[in-house]
């Protein structure tokens, strides 16, 4: 009997990108935004739009510009949420505490 090694990366041990890419993907479903709405924001085929959601391809830093206010948070939230493998928390996006 052989034995079949998996070769599945957890998701909190693969590249920045690609856990960028799942947190986007999950609040796509959250908010029920389409690959079309985020080509046609993006200024990019769906096609594109895929590779990116798939981690094949890096979002850039204006493209998770344009995509935060889409989620009610901003693009150092997004990068937080897949530092931290965690749901984006909407209250969290642009409040800064005073020192």
């Amino acid at each position: 009997m052989s034995t079949q090694i998996s070769t599945l990366v957890p998701l909190a041990e693969r590249p920045l990108h690609q856990r960028v890419a799942a947190v986007i993907r999950g609040e796509m479903a959250r908010y029920e935004i389409t690959q079309a709405r985020v080509a046609a924001l993006l200024g990019i085929t769906q096609q594109s739009v895929s590779r990116k959601r798939a981690g094949q391809t890096p979002y850039t830093l204006d493209e998770l510009e344009v995509l935060a206010p889409l989620f009610a948070t901003t693009p150092d939230e997004l990068l937080r949420a897949a530092r931290d493998l965690r749901p984006v928390d909407p209250t969290a996006g642009g409040t800064q505490s005073a020192d």
